[in-house]
């Protein structure tokens, strides 16, 4: 192995082991009460060492939610992209990607899903690009499902719509954890399909 080849793997090695760790401040303390001296005393590095990875706590943040995300998209990507379902197996399976992720682990998925850190505009925007990505694969599965759906604007709507639904039914969860995964999972899939086929209905007139 050749020196830089080496020192490539060992930077990235150290980026994981960062992110690793101040992800488990941020889950445990929150964003504002974590700070960067911590993540170095915890990964037992000095404060340049972040720096040379991260340049601030924004940064660093969006790297972990970053990769969370990817995580999870990359579960509902071979959901949604499995052409041999039908739109309501989809939309089950999904449901499941999804709020089995709560289940599992409810700091994580607030961190992607909860309220917006609107303290800081690059956090927010960045916040916000993670969620559009996530909404523009749920309206890619529904063109693809539903030719009938040809207007760009009405696809774009109900692939919103999705996603605030399960925003929201997902922060009700929390408050609420002694009700069942399945029956949170069938409200959800119900209203989908429910708002699915009344777009249909507009459409058809």
């Amino acid at each position: 192995m050749d020196a830089m080849k080496k020192l490539r793997m060992q930077r990235e090695r150290r980026s994981n082991d960062i992110l690793d760790t101040a992800e488990a401040l941020f889950l445990e303390k929150g964003y504002a009460a974590t700070t960067l001296k911590q993540v170095a005393e915890a990964c037992k590095v000095t404060r340049p060492v972040i720096y040379e990875h991260y340049p601030d706590k924004e940064e660093l943040f969006l790297a972990c939610a970053y990769r969370a995300r990817n995580q999870f998209e990359l579960e509902l990507s071979t959901v949604l992209d499995n052409e041999k379902d039908s739109y309501e197996q989809i939309v089950y399976r999904a449901a499941d990607v999804f709020f089995s992720m709560l289940e599992k682990n409810p700091k994580r998925w607030m961190m992607l899903f909860g309220a917006t850190l609107a303290s800081s505009g690059k956090l927010s925007e960045g916040l916000s690009k993670l969620r559009q990505g996530t909404i523009d694969k749920i309206a890619a599965m529904i063109f693809s499902q539903f030719k009938e759906l040809a207007d760009k604007h009405s696809v774009c709507m109900n692939a919103y719509a999705i996603s605030g639904v399960g925003e929201q039914l997902g922060r009700w969860w929390i408050n609420n954890p002694t009700q069942p995964k399945s029956l949170v999972i069938e409200h959800y899939v119900r209203f989908v399909l429910g708002g699915i086929n009344l777009a249909l209905q507009s459409e058809a007139l």
